[in-house]
């Protein structure tokens, strides 16, 4: 996604500007796909779901708060 982004903010800047706030989204919902999808193909029990979701969640949370640091 952030090569997507990338692409649209050298070559089409109009649709970049356009699509503002939803950008950071479409990557969020990106990572939660993509956990599910490795909890589907880990045959996580219910308790290990939730232990990785949330684990997967505080760790995202953390490197953005890195970043706007």
């Amino acid at each position: 996604m952030q090569i997507i982004e990338m692409f649209l903010k050298k070559s089409v800047h109009s649709l970049y500007k356009s699509l503002g706030i939803y950008l950071p989204l479409i990557t969020t919902n990106c990572a939660v796909l993509g956990m599910a999808t490795v909890v589907t193909t880990q045959n996580f029990a219910f308790l290990q779901t939730v232990i990785y979701s949330f684990a997967s969640g505080f760790g995202f949370f953390l490197i953005i708060y890195i970043f706007s640091s």
